[in-house]
């Protein structure tokens, strides 16, 4: 297709190379790239400005996880300011990680998508700007979705399955995952827009604390159990995930009714309800025509929830298998000093539900251990490949990372210089220069 602009453009700099000769004016060297869209990109001659449509073929990128550590590693040894003062202990892993996986994402091989996991982790830290820096650089806008209304999600159409008497379908696709398309052609240029609420990351530090203190209480319930049971454990994890979205129902349900009726002050806990209302209600709404009694409807979602149907939602099971088989280690002696803290809740919630989707990730070497466990292996049969800084686990990763590029058809490569460059492909290593 080709386009003439009604009016002469002003700005030439959105015009890169590589230049070729235009088709339109035979001018050498003028005939460069505008702009690079999911299936096609332009090109537009400076001295005329002739535009032209051209297509481009379909992609398949690799789906590539990192935990937040990763970043925060890579971060440090990117960080000018940190020469000759921080040592991460890698002798330069991260750095070559980087380089690495920065390469394969502009040869459009690999996309690394960032999720709220990694905003909650990183914006605790006076750092934050650069390590959001590095892993936007690396996922080039492509986000996971919140384990929360992933799981939800998951929920709701195992729901539905058992309301229709139908088996329990699988995972959803990525395009619900993910926030956009991760196998499409991305652009040079990528405008964000970062906001950070007043207090958020205080909250969480806070909420960290508390949550890391009643952990370990749990911990040493579970350490001094004399009857442990792993196959109990896991069945009062599978129980825990509905009881929590009714008691959370209730509660605000209760609070809502006691503020309505003047009992109660208007405040933020009725402003802003939990994700588990908005679960509920739509299983409420759906059971309404057939059952109209709300009593009624709560004892059918009770019933779902004590349900195979519900014990085959992925999101649950992989989550209550890892925490688990954490708790089979503490009874079988872990020290009290390695207990896990706050973060464990994150590094469960990438592996339940972002595993599925993704080819590989790589976590820190007790998740990764966990993984290898006969219960998790079979659950997560089918998955990502799991790596960490585990003995090998690493040279495999980068060997893993490498195989990728050496198997990329030689006409994709080209295709890549054709849009982009030659020296396009270059790790950013100076990100962090101006940040």
């Amino acid at each position: 297709m080709n386009l003439r602009p009604t009016r002469t453009p002003k700005v030439k700099e959105f015009v890169h190379a590589p230049f070729w000769a235009c088709p339109d004016c035979s001018t050498e060297g003028t005939f460069g790239v505008l702009m690079i869209c999911d299936r096609h990109y332009v090109r537009r001659c400076i001295h005329c400005w002739f535009d032209q449509r051209l297509a481009l073929p379909p992609v398949k990128k690799r789906i590539i996880y990192l935990d937040q550590f990763v970043f925060s590693n890579m971060m440090k040894e990117l960080d000018p300011a940190n020469v000759g003062v921080v040592n991460t202990g890698s002798d330069g892993f991260y750095l070559t990680l980087f380089k690495t996986l920065d390469r394969l994402s502009k040869l459009q091989l690999i996309v690394c998508p960032d999720s709220p996991l990694h905003d909650h982790e990183s914006v605790v830290d006076t750092r934050y700007e650069k390590i959001r820096a590095v892993f936007r650089q690396l996922s080039h806008d492509v986000s996971f979705r919140d384990p929360r209304t992933m799981l939800h999600a998951q929920i709701m159409r195992a729901f539905d399955c058992w309301m229709g008497g139908e088996p329990c379908l699988a995972d959803s696709s990525w395009d619900f995952a993910l926030t956009r398309n991760p196998h499409v052609w991305r652009d040079r240029y990528r405008i964000e827009l970062n906001c950070i609420l007043p207090g958020f990351a205080a909250a969480l530090r806070t909420k960290n604390i508390v949550v890391t203190q009643r952990l370990r209480e749990v911990c040493k319930e579970w350490r001094e159990d004399p009857t442990f049971s792993f196959r109990e454990t896991f069945e009062n994890e599978l129980a825990g995930h509905w009881r929590q979205i009714l008691e959370q129902f209730a509660r605000y349900t209760a609070r809502f009714a006691a503020v309505h009726l003047g009992y109660a002050p208007f405040d933020d806990e009725v402003c802003f309800p939990p994700a588990a209302l908005v679960l509920v209600t739509r299983m409420m709404t759906k059971l309404a025509p057939t059952f109209p009694n709300m009593d009624e409807r709560i004892a059918r979602i009770r019933e779902f929830f004590i349900s195979e149907h519900f014990r085959a939602v992925s999101g649950v099971r992989i989550s209550a298998l890892l925490w688990a088989t954490i708790a089979r280690d503490i009874n079988a002696g872990r020290k009290s000093d390695r207990f896990p803290k706050a973060s464990m809740y994150n590094d469960i919630d990438a592996v339940a539900q972002y595993s599925p989707f993704c080819d590989a990730m790589f976590v820190d070497k007790e998740i990764s251990h966990f993984t290898r466990q006969r219960e998790l292996q079979q659950e997560l049969a089918g998955t990502a490949l799991f790596f960490s800084l585990r003995k090998n686990e690493k040279a495999d990763f980068i060997e893993y990372l490498r195989c990728i590029e050496a198997d990329a058809p030689s006409e994709h490569i080209q295709m890549v210089e054709e849009v982009y460059g030659r020296d396009w492909p270059t790790p950013f290593v100076d990100l962090l220069a101006d940040v």
